[in-house]
């Protein structure tokens, strides 16, 4: 009687491996959804030029009426993302110092817009940029965005006088302000696919030059600095690939030491501006000791008000009503930070630490490859600039940054690097699940011990 060779006549059939996703295919519903977050966010910026005077419509109310409209649709048909609970506990928070606002035209304004196109800016992403496709899509958009409205700024009649009386170059029908962020938009994001893609790392250095030269000549200095902060923070901590972190760090030293270097010998122009706040401080500077005189009488209100003022609360103060400085009402202190503890209360000011801590770092653990560096980077380089200009619904790009943070996935295929930790992808959503194809997302749904099983020839490692 012979032997009989049971693995010759039933095979152990050899696992397939584990299965990957296939890249999505942009469709017009991507570019769509994008781009009404992107005029939500931006129009604001350029719809006061003279060029798009015969518009019948507000572009923003546009933007708005469409991003809801994609909130609601997909609301309907899908399951509500995560993030969706701490931003409307944040804005429940906000609410009691909406109730109890101080009388006038900037808090009624100010909370009407807060209700309406800021929290739709927080709310928008959530729903709208679930997928990799459409957040990749909306660092592109973006960058096109802003490079035409930079490059708007240089073809405007200019210099043109700013509101300090110095002749600086911006955009038509907006502010050096809304033309400065545009301008350092462009830096930013080039210059982080600069450090993480090799590729194209000569046309975004040019890119990022030329929107340099232009930020510059604008001379708003909130910008520069916030780029500098967003720069140093990306080379530093995010782990993005392409590049070695100490390269990283160096080069970025490196160009900030030569953009002091050649800058602080001018004394004309917006470019002059800058080299004399950084040559100088905020003693020749009459908007930085305004600044500063607006930020202590807020820290000195904060103490006393555990409830807060109520939205517009700080505008009876003396100092914000310019100081005898620059004449006209400033009914909030530029720093989103104070403004929010000292009008909205204790709590809500924790509570907007808090959120904007843990977006920056879902943020700083996915920014491994490009596009999450520069989502990362725009990211801090808001929040910077939210802490030395407006109010909270001045930097709408802020919140929508901050929301992203928690649907941003990882790029397909890196690893544990993009985010994931023991096989297990971030904030609880498995990569793009509404992408994958039915069997992988049954196989996804199974408990990871039985997936390292059946991804191992012969059903388990002892075999």
């Amino acid at each position: 009687m012979g032997l009989v060779n049971s693995e010759r006549r039933h095979p152990v059939a050899l696992k397939s491996p584990v299965p990957q996703p296939a890249a999505r295919a942009r469709s017009l519903r991507d570019y769509a959804a994008v781009a009404a977050v992107l005029l939500l966010a931006y129009a604001g910026d350029f719809r006061l030029n003279p060029l798009l005077s015969w518009m019948p419509v507000n572009l923003t109310g546009l933007g708005a009426a469409l991003t809801g409209v994609g909130v609601l649709a997909v609301a309907g048909r899908s399951t509500i993302p995560r993030g969706t609970g701490p931003v409307l506990a944040l804005w429940a928070l906000f609410m009691p110092a909406a109730i109890l606002h101080a009388p006038g035209s900037y808090a009624d304004g100010m909370v009407t817009y807060l209700y309406t196109f800021t929290i739709l800016c927080a709310l928008g992403p959530l729903f709208l940029m679930r997928s990799e496709v459409r957040q990749k899509l909306w660092v592109i958009m973006q960058i096109i965005l802003a490079a035409a409205l930079a490059g708007g700024a240089l073809l405007s009649s200019h210099p043109q006088l700013a509101a300090d009386s110095q002749a600086r170059v911006y955009l038509t029908g907006s502010n050096t302000i809304n033309s400065g962020d545009t301008a350092a938009v462009v830096v930013l994001s080039c210059f982080i696919l600069a450090l993480t893609r090799r590729r194209t790392r000569g046309p975004m250095l040019a890119l990022g030059g030329a929107a340099a030269v232009t930020m510059f000549a604008i001379g708003s200095r909130g910008p520069v600095l916030a780029i500098a902060v967003a720069l140093a923070t990306v080379a530093s901590f995010a782990p993005a690939s392409g590049v070695y972190r100490t390269v990283r760090i160096t080069a970025i030293t490196l160009v900030l030491f030569l953009v002091w270097y050649f800058v602080r010998g001018d004394t004309t122009g917006g470019a002059g501006r800058i080299a004399a706040t950084l040559l100088a401080g905020s003693d020749q500077d009459i908007t930085s000791q305004l600044r500063l005189s607006l930020w202590r009488e807020a820290w000195d209100v904060i103490p006393g008000h555990f409830w807060g003022l109520g939205w517009g609360g700080l505008s009876d103060l003396g100092p914000l009503r310019g100081g005898g400085l620059l004449g006209p009402t400033l009914p909030y202190p530029h720093d989103i930070w104070l403004q929010v503890t000292a009008e909205a209360g204790w709590i809500a000011g924790a509570a907007l630490i808090v959120f904007v801590l843990c977006s920056l770092r879902r943020l700083r653990r996915l920014a491994a490859s490009p596009y999450p560096a520069v989502l990362f980077g725009m990211a801090v380089f808001w929040v910077i600039q939210a802490s030395l200009s407006g109010d909270p619904n001045s930097f709408r790009c802020m919140w929508i940054s901050l929301a992203i943070s928690w649907v941003t996935v990882g790029s397909r295929g890196q690893g544990e690097g993009i985010g994931y930790a023991s096989g297990v992808a971030p904030f609880g959503f498995d990569r793009d699940m509404m992408d994958l194809s039915a069997p992988e997302k049954a196989w996804r749904r199974r408990p990871r011990r039985a997936r390292r099983a059946s991804a191992w020839p012969g059903g388990c490692r002892s075999c």
